[in-house]
């Protein structure tokens, strides 16, 4: 993975693009000249014009008198050997999602587990497109809410995609940093590492629910149908995936061969299964040629009924609360390794010096440790209390 930027980083552009003149304070950055336009002042000296600064670890630049397109005053700088050329690796990771995109649609993914197999590489495919890269962080707790799925069920799939050969597990998650990933095609697909312009023309849109695909070639890619984004098309108690899929496929009316077809069912009569369940519950309707439609029923009240509204929410809650405390408990175990320390994460309360071997130490074992000097605490407590008279 590229290595983020700083503010010396910065000075150090700014530096290299004076040569030799002073790059002058501004704001958190600096203001120096810009490597497209020579802009010069009254008496014919150079003006410095383009703002440089670093937010986030990424370079942010302007230019106050070209206003050049951000992206060619970048590819300048990669050229003269002042940043590190990026664009092939985003080049190679959009190249690769459209791979793995085409790739899933010539599986079936039929069956509970294929499916949620689907909705989590789905999600997988929208993290690495939006960081562009090939390499990427995720956690199972971020995976989960985007797949409405829960942690545990997400991590059963990530192991059944990487026995599949759809994902390479690159280093584990360790204290409050998450895994990451690498996406692979189990077909074998064309040479990414050649620079790729994207055209993203809305036009690629052969069905409603299709992205912005990126060639413009729409026969060769991918029309995986994603899970229609709403709490009553979670597993057990909302209606599932599977009928998701058609409700968000039945954006345009269909019959149930094309809905067959669409999906990777066998026969048709695999679509009218679910077809019966989403009429029965008012989300479709049959028209007069066979075709079924979208009804007029509230997914709000359907999915108030079946108790699931606003399950989404409250899993992002318990996750905000699963990763405060898993932080808290990464934070003292650390500790703990380096002080030898025994400290209680919820209170923070040093609860006694215990010095550790670092070898084969896990927090596995310092929870274990925790937890026993607790237990023998309030055994302590409640001996005392029960001599009193």
């Amino acid at each position: 993975m590229s290595k983020s930027m700083s503010q010396a980083d910065a000075l150090r552009i700014a530096r290299a693009l004076g040569q030799g003149r002073r790059p002058h304070r501004n704001g958190h950055g600096y203001k120096t000249f810009c490597p497209l336009c020579d802009s010069e002042s009254g008496r014919r000296k150079p003006r410095p014009t383009l703002s440089l600064t670093v937010r986030d670890g990424k370079p942010l630049i302007y230019c106050h008198r070209c206003n050049g397109d951000r992206v060619t005053i970048l590819r300048e700088l990669v050229r003269r050997g002042l940043l590190p050329n990026n664009f092939r690796e985003s080049s190679m990771a959009l190249a690769l999602v459209d791979e793995v995109r085409v790739a899933t649609q010539a599986v079936s993914w039929n069956g509970i587990a294929a499916i949620t197999n689907l909705a989590v590489l789905q999600v997988l495919l929208e993290i690495a497109k939006q960081c562009c890269r090939v390499e990427f962080s995720a956690s199972v707790r971020q995976i989960g809410e985007r797949a409405r799925v829960n942690a545990s069920t997400v991590w059963k799939s990530l192991r059944r995609l990487v026995r599949a050969g759809w994902l390479i597990p690159i280093t584990r998650a360790r204290g409050a940093r998450a895994a990451t990933w690498s996406l692979r095609s189990p077909t074998k697909g064309a040479d990414r590492a050649a620079t790729i312009l994207h055209a993203r023309k809305a036009g690629d849109h052969v069905w409603p629910v299709d992205p912005c695909f990126t060639q413009g070639d729409r026969a060769g890619l991918s029309r995986s149908v994603p899970s229609f984004d709403h709490d009553l098309f979670r597993w057990r108690k909302g209606l599932g995936f599977a009928k998701g899929r058609i409700y968000s496929l039945l954006a345009v009316s269909r019959t149930a061969s094309q809905i067959a077809k669409a999906l990777g069912y066998k026969h048709p009569r695999n679509a009218r299964l679910h077809l019966r369940v989403l009429m029965r519950e008012g989300l479709l309707r049959r028209l007069d040629d066979g075709r079924y439609a979208r009804g007029d029923a509230n997914l709000d009240v359907l999915a108030a009924r079946r108790g699931v509204l606003g399950a989404a929410d409250k899993q992002r809650a318990r996750h905000l609360v699963e990763r405060r405390n898993w932080r808290r408990w990464s934070e003292a175990f650390e500790r703990w390794r380096q002080t030898g320390e025994v400290v209680d994460p919820e209170t923070g309360e040093v609860l006694e010096p215990r010095p550790t071997s670092h070898k084969g130490v896990t927090i596995r074992t310092f929870r274990q440790l925790v937890l026993s000097i607790l237990a023998r605490r309030i055994g302590v407590s409640e001996g005392k209390e029960v001599q009193q008279p």
